[in-house]
C-alpha cells in the first residue's frame, strides 16, 4: 500500500480529534479509570486543545493515511520546555485497524525525520509506566531516562517514563 505523510492543516483537526476519540479508550482502558480518561479527553485531548497546539508554530502534527483515510498521527514540539535541540513527541496514535502492521515504526521514523529538519538533536516522549508501548519505543531506539508522576486535577496523575533517543 502507498501510505502518505503530511503536515496537518486546521481543517484536518476534526479528523484528528475523531481518531483520538476512537483509540484513546482502547489504549488506556486497562491502565486508567474511566473517570480519569473522561477528564483527560475533556481537558488535555479536547478538540479545542488540539487546534490550539496545531496553530502554535512550535508544534507539528504529522498525519499518516491512505487516500481519504486518516490512519494515525504524531505531534512534535520543537525546543521542548526551552531546551534547544530537544524535540518532544507528545502524541503518537494509530487507528485500531492500522495497529500491528508496522505503521507505528513508519510514523516514528517520519517524526524523527521532521525533528531533524527542525534542527533537533534529541527526541523525548512520555509513556505511561503500565503501557506496553514502552517496549515498542525501546525497539525504536528509545531508552528510559527517568520516571515522573505528573499531577493533573481531581487527584489524577500521569505515571510515566520519560524516554529519549539521540537523532
Amino acid at each position: 500500500m502507498s501510505y502518505s505523510f503530511r503536515i496537518a492543516r486546521a481543517e484536518d483537526m476534526p479528523g484528528v480529534y475523531q481518531l483520538l476519540q476512537k483509540v484513546f479508550r482502547p489504549t488506556y482502558g486497562k491502565i486508567l479509570t474511566g473517570a480519569q480518561m473522561d477528564w483527560m479527553l475533556t481537558h488535555i485531548f479536547s478538540e479545542e486543545e488540539l487546534c490550539r497546539q496545531q496553530r502554535n508554530t512550535s508544534f507539528r502534527f504529522i498525519l499518516l493515511g491512505l487516500p481519504g483515510e486518516l490512519l494515525g498521527f504524531s505531534v512534535l514540539e520543537q525546543d521542548y520546555n526551552g531546551r534547544a535541540f530537544c524535540c518532544k513527541l507528545h502524541k503518537l496514535y494509530l487507528s485500531v485497524e492500522a495497529q500491528g502492521k508496522g505503521l507505528g515504526r513508519l510514523l516514528i521514523e517520519k517524526s524523527a525525520e521532521h525533528a531533524r529538519e527542525m534542527s533537533q538533536e534529541e527526541l523525548v516522549l512520555n509513556v505511561n509506566r503500565y503501557n506496553n508501548a514502552r517496549y515498542f519505543y525501546e525497539k525504536m531506539g528509545f531508552e528510559v531516562l527517568y520516571q515522573e508522576d505528573i499531577p493533573l486535577a481531581n487527584g489524577y496523575f500521569m505515571n510515566d517514563y520519560v524516554m529519549g533517543k539521540k537523532l
